[in-house]
């Protein structure tokens, strides 16, 4: 084989990588030991992946580093005549890359889980906007509801109004109520009362030949501010008032708690 064929074959490649059997490895010895060009072409592979893989890889520390570079150098003499002898070291720079390749995993790893946190996040972020906007549209529909509700209500002949205002204890609290005489409907306009807590409920009282009946139970909320609240319908009464209840109403109303109350 001539020389050139046998460096461009890549079982120099081969050797370096300490992929050559134990006999194909003794004949890269014995061709780089009586050419000098295949000795010259062999070293230059090893300097090249040696720079490759510290690219690559982490920098060895001085003492991997200077026993790599030991083992790349030929043995040279002063002697006319002598060749150069090869050690047998590849497998060294197969353990190196290696290590280099593992290197490189270990990061891409990191990277890959870096990527999915970051996903993971921004999926989270998604949702989060995704029932923001739900909410938001819950809210507008609700107010145009109630909107559409409040126009009928008010354009109504067939609805009486009476303003009920703040008692003593209460004052400056108001709501307007909306009575429909003929088919009893009762509609609760809030206009200033404050909230109430999870334990307590208002609830609105017919006053009926003197007796307080109860009209329905409701919540005060920041949500429901302004909202028009439906009550029991009433068939007819002198008065109307609105006490604060524990959760769920009360047989008789608690007048110490009455915050609004009008007369008809």
């Amino acid at each position: 084989m001539e020389i050139k064929e046998f460096i461009a074959s890549g079982v120099l490649e081969l050797y370096v990588l300490g992929e050559l059997s134990e006999t194909e490895s003794t004949e890269v010895m014995h061709m780089a030991a009586k050419h000098p060009e295949v000795a010259a072409e062999l070293k230059d592979i090893e300097l090249g992946l040696e720079s490759v893989l510290q690219k690559l890889g982490k920098q060895p520390n001085t003492d991997l580093r200077e026993s790599i570079l030991q083992s790349v150098n030929y043995t040279t003499v002063a002697e006319v005549g002598e060749t150069p002898v090869i050690p047998l070291h590849s497998n060294k720079l197969y353990a190196y890359a290696l290590a280099a390749c593992f290197t490189l995993l270990i990061g891409a790893g990191l990277g890959m889980y870096n990527f999915w946190s970051k996903w993971q996040f921004a999926e989270k972020q998604v949702v989060a906007l995704q029932d923001d906007n739900r909410a938001i549209i819950d809210r507008l529909n609700f107010v145009q509801t109630n909107f559409t509700q409040s126009m009928q209500i008010l354009r109504s002949p067939a609805f009486t109004k009476h303003m009920l205002k703040g008692t003593e204890n209460y004052p400056g609290m108001q709501a307007m109520l909306h009575w429909n005489t003929t088919d009893k409907t009762v509609m609760l306009d809030l206009i200033q009362l404050p909230n109430n807590d999870l334990q307590h409920q208002y609830q609105l009282w017919a006053i009926v030949d003197g007796v307080p009946v109860d009209a329905g139970i409701f919540d005060v909320s920041k949500e429901g501010a302004n909202a028009m609240i439906k009550l029991k319908d009433i068939q007819k009464a002198q008065a109307f008032g609105v006490t604060l209840e524990p959760k769920g109403g009360s047989k008789s109303p608690t007048l110490e708690k009455l915050y609004l109350f009008a007369q008809i």
